[in-house]
């Protein structure tokens, strides 16, 4: 499979809603269906595949299939650039933190 665009990156990664507790994971896959599978954004929640439908904007993709389909997922930088969030028809999903950033050790 091609590897993402470099300007699709740094959308791909885990989201957390702290205030409900869903998680959804934001990658780049192959389609489903006959070869050749093109790939695309998906957002996965709950196991669920949803596909992202590039706008005008580059940080704002239309969901297609599931409860949010036609919604917005609108992808917000922090002031350090990083993609620190994205909203999902109005429900924010923060980024979840670099192992680094939480101390975390690798090889215990």
């Amino acid at each position: 499979m091609q590897p993402p665009p470099p300007v699709l990156a740094p959308l791909l990664d885990s989201y957390d809603d702290s205030a409900f507790g869903d998680q959804l994971e934001v990658a780049w896959q192959a389609a489903p269906g006959l070869w050749p599978r093109a790939p695309r954004l998906v957002l996965i929640e709950n196991g669920a595949v949803r596909t992202l439908d590039p706008t005008d904007d580059p940080l704002t993709w239309t969901v297609r299939g599931g409860r949010a389909s036609g919604e917005s997922a609108r992808f917000v930088r922090a002031a350090s650039g990083r993609v620190a969030l994205v909203n999902v028809a109005g429900f924010p999903f923060e980024r979840r933190p670099d192992l680094a950033a939480r101390g975390a050790r690798l090889n215990d």
